[in-house]
Order: C-alpha cells, then sequence, then structure tokens
C-alpha cells in the first residue's frame, strides 16, 4: 500500500534517484532538502514498503500562488494513481495554507499531467466557493 504524506521525510539520493529516472538524465548530487526548505510550501512524499515511489515539489511565492515542479513516480509504482494522488494532496495542503492559485510548472504540462492538475484545479476553486 502506497502512503502519502505531506513535507513527508525523504533523502538528497531518493529524489536524486527519482529526477534522474523521471527526467531521463544522469545521476545527480542535488540538495533536494536545502532547495525545499528554502524556497518551498512543502512537498509530498509517496512511499511503499519504506521506499520513496513519488515526490512532488510545491514552492510558492509566499502568498497565494503556490506551483506544482519536480512530479515524479518511479515506474514501479506509475499508471496506479500515484502522481494524481501527489497533487491531490499538495493541493490540499496548498489550500489549507491559504493559496488561491496551484500552478503546474511548464515541464508538468508536457509530461501531460492533465487528469492530475485537474484535481488540484478543482480542489483549489473548490475552497474559494
Amino acid at each position: 500500500m502506497i502512503s502519502y504524506q505531506w513535507r513527508g521525510e525523504f533523502t538528497n539520493a531518493q529524489v536524486n534517484a527519482l529526477h534522474a529516472e523521471g527526467f531521463h538524465h544522469r545521476l545527480l548530487d542535488d540538495d533536494w532538502l536545502g532547495q525545499v526548505s528554502r524556497h518551498s510550501l512543502g512537498w509530498v512524499c509517496a512511499a511503499e514498503g519504506g521506499e520513496l515511489v513519488g515526490f512532488v515539489n510545491v514552492p510558492w511565492d509566499g502568498g497565494v500562488h503556490a506551483f506544482i515542479v519536480d512530479t515524479l513516480v518511479t515506474a514501479s509504482a506509475r499508471h496506479r494513481g500515484v502522481r494524481t494522488k501527489l497533487v491531490e494532496v499538495a493541493a490540499q495542503n496548498a489550500r489549507a495554507a491559504g493559496c488561491e492559485w496551484l500552478q503546474p510548472s511548464r515541464c508538468a504540462l508536457i509530461k501531460s499531467q492533465t487528469v492530475a492538475l485537474a484535481v488540484a484545479s478543482e480542489a483549489l476553486r473548490y475552497s474559494s466557493r
């Protein structure tokens, strides 16, 4: 069973591996912990059997705008609704933090995350009713 956690624990190595797999590039040594601590409202981790199988970063402007970036799901967890659930959890928490907009990055649009983004859009639109 996959569990989802807002501002969940992860290691740089785990997200670097997911990023390399998801965006088809060599393994990097980026400081994800530092990056999200400085620039993000939060992030969502998806874990299964103690392994990180999904991740989405939610940077923001410190006000009412947040963004969906780096939506990553390992190959073993794809086609199981993980991407949609990651964005859904991100939207719920962005709304709870007072965000009125949750916008996808250009890469998210290229990756055709229309279902996940529709969930996020509806979640935030619903909160303003």
